[in-house]
C-alpha cells in the first residue's frame, strides 16, 4: 500500500511539473504559443525563430509528457477513496518496530530519483531536426521536389527560382495532368515536404485539422465558365441546370481531389510559409551573386553556428552526464560542387570541377566544371547576352559558343543559309508560258501581275 502512495505522489509532482515549466515558457515567450501567426511582421521584443522553434519543441515535449502521464493519472482519479483509505490508517493502530521502519526506509532509499524534466529536453538538436539548407527553418529546401516537378512530361522546365515563384499561384498547377501517376506523386511529396516543415518549425500547430476545416469554393469569380467541363455558357439558367447534369457531376468528382490537394498546398503557403516562402527566393537569388569563396566562408559560418548551438542546448540541461562537446570538423577543407554542398577532394576532381570555363557573353563569368558550363548557356543571363548581340530564339548551335566574335559569326552564317534556302524555295519551282519560256514560278507571277503574259 505505501508503495502505490509513493507511485501516485510521484506522478502528482510529476504533473505539476510539467504544468509549471509549460506556464513558465508561455510567460517567457508569449510568441511561442500555437495561435502565433508565422506571416506577421511585427519583430519587436520578440525572440529569433531558431529560439522559438526550440522553445516549441519544448513545449511539445511537456505537452507529450502531461498526456502519457494523464493516463496513468486515471489511477489517482478517485481522490475519496485515498481520503477514507488516510482516515483508516489514522484510527488503526500499528505497534512500532525498528525492522519495519527499516524496511520502509529501504524501499524508498532504492527508489530512483526522478528524472528533471530538464533532462529530456537536452536531447533536442535544431541541428539534427533541420537540414543544411534550410537554416534552422529560415528557408525551405524543395530541390528534390522541383526535380519531380521537371521529370513530368508537359512541364514548362523552370528554373528552380521561377518555378518557386510560381509555387504559390493556383493558376500554376495543370489541371489536365491530374490523370497521370507521376503528377500526383508530385503533389502528394510537395503536400507532405510542406506539412513537415510546418511541424518542425511550430511543432503546436494542428495541420490535420487545419486542412480539414479548408472549404474549397468553385466560380468564385461568378463567371459563366465551367473548368470541370471547360465550357462558357451565356445565361445564368443555362449555367445552373448544367451544374446539375451528369456529365458535369461525373467530372467534378474527377477534379475533387485534385483541386483538394492543391487548395491544401497554396493555403499551407499562405498561412504559415508565406514569409519563409519569399525568404528562400530571395536567400537563392543572393547567392547567385556569391563567388566561391564567399560561399565557402558561409558554409564554414553555418557549421561553426550548428556547433555554437548545439553547446548551448547541451548547457541548458541540468543532465549530469557528460556531453561530447567536440565539434565536426569533417567539413572543413572539402571542396564545393556546382550547387555549393562540401564534397570530397577526389569526387572534385573527378567531376571535373577543377576545369574552369569563362564565357565572354555573360561578361567573362567564370564556371568551376563542364556540368555548370553546359546548364548556363540556358540561364536568363546567357539569353539576354546574345539578345544584346541581335540574335533572337538561338538554336542548340549556340551552347559551345562563349565568345562575341564566334556567336556574331554563327548567327551571320545562320542567317545567309536561310536567306538562301529560301531563295531556292521561291525558285525551285519552274513554271512555262504560252510561247514556251521556262522561268521560275516567283517571275512568271511578277509579269502575270504586269500584264506581260
Amino acid at each position: 500500500m505505501i508503495d502505490n502512495y509513493l507511485k501516485k505522489r510521484d506522478l502528482i509532482e510529476n504533473l505539476q511539473n510539467i504544468e509549471l515549466e509549460i506556464s513558465k515558457k508561455f510567460r517567457q515567450n508569449p510568441y511561442i504559443s500555437p495561435n502565433f501567426n508565422q506571416n506577421q511582421d511585427n519583430e519587436e521584443d520578440k525572440d529569433n525563430e531558431d529560439e522559438i522553434i526550440f522553445k516549441n519543441r519544448k513545449k511539445k515535449t511537456f505537452k507529450q509528457n502531461l498526456k502519457d502521464s494523464l493516463k496513468i493519472g486515471q489511477l489517482i482519479k478517485n481522490y475519496e477513496f485515498q481520503r477514507l483509505e488516510l482516515e483508516k490508517l489514522e484510527t488503526t493502530k500499528i505497534e512500532f518496530s525498528f525492522e519495519q521502519f527499516n524496511t520502509l526506509y529501504n524501499e524508498i532509499l532504492s527508489k530512483p530519483n526522478i528524472p528533471q524534466l530538464q533532462d529530456q529536453n537536452s536531447k533536442i538538436s535544431l541541428s539534427k531536426i533541420f537540414k543544411s539548407t534550410e537554416s534552422y527553418g529560415q528557408y525551405l529546401d524543395l530541390t528534390s521536389i522541383h526535380q519531380l516537378y521537371l521529370n513530368l512530361s508537359n512541364s514548362n522546365k523552370l528554373n528552380y527560382i521561377q518555378w518557386l515563384k510560381n509555387l504559390i499561384d493556383l493558376k500554376f498547377y495543370n489541371e489536365n495532368l491530374f490523370k497521370t501517376n507521376q503528377y500526383w506523386d508530385y503533389l502528394i511529396q510537395l503536400k507532405n515536404y510542406l506539412i513537415e516543415f510546418i511541424s518542425k518549425i511550430n511543432p503546436l500547430i494542428n495541420i490535420a485539422k487545419f486542412l480539414n476545416q479548408l472549404k474549397i469554393v468553385d466560380n468564385d469569380d461568378n463567371s459563366l465558365y465551367c473548368k470541370y467541363c471547360q465550357k462558357t455558357f451565356s445565361k445564368d439558367t443555362v449555367f445552373n441546370s448544367h451544374l446539375l447534369g451528369k456529365k458535369h457531376l461525373k467530372n467534378y468528382q474527377n477534379f475533387k481531389d485534385f483541386n483538394k490537394i492543391i487548395y491544401q498546398i497554396h493555403q499551407l503557403l499562405i498561412n504559415y510559409l508565406l514569409n519563409i516562402h519569399k525568404n528562400t527566393i530571395l536567400n537563392l537569388e543572393r547567392k547567385l551573386l556569391l563567388t566561391d569563396r564567399e560561399r565557402q566562408l558561409e558554409l564554414n559560418q553555418i557549421i561553426n553556428d550548428s556547433d555554437s548551438d548545439e553547446t548551448e542546448e547541451s548547457e541548458e540541461s541540468d543532465d549530469s552526464d557528460k556531453i561530447d562537446e567536440t565539434p565536426d570538423f569533417s567539413n572543413e577543407g572539402l571542396q564545393l560542387d556546382s550547387s555549393g554542398n562540401p564534397i570530397p577532394n577526389w569526387l572534385y576532381k573527378l567531376q571535373g570541377l577543377t576545369l574552369t570555363f569563362t564565357c565572354e557573353i555573360c561578361g567573362n563569368e567564370t564556371f568551376k566544371g563542364r556540368k555548370s558550363f553546359d546548364l548556363h548557356f540556358q540561364s536568363s543571363r546567357h539569353l539576354h547576352g546574345l539578345k544584346c548581340l541581335g540574335i533572337n530564339n538561338p538554336s542548340v548551335l549556340f551552347n559551345d559558343i562563349n565568345t562575341i566574335k564566334d556567336a556574331i559569326q554563327l548567327w551571320s552564317h545562320m542567317e545567309k543559309k536561310q536567306l538562301k534556302e529560301k531563295l531556292i524555295k521561291e525558285d525551285g519551282i519552274e513554271v512555262e508560258d504560252e510561247e514556251g519560256n521556262v522561268m521560275s514560278e516567283k517571275v512568271y507571277k511578277e509579269l502575270e501581275k504586269q500584264g506581260l503574259v
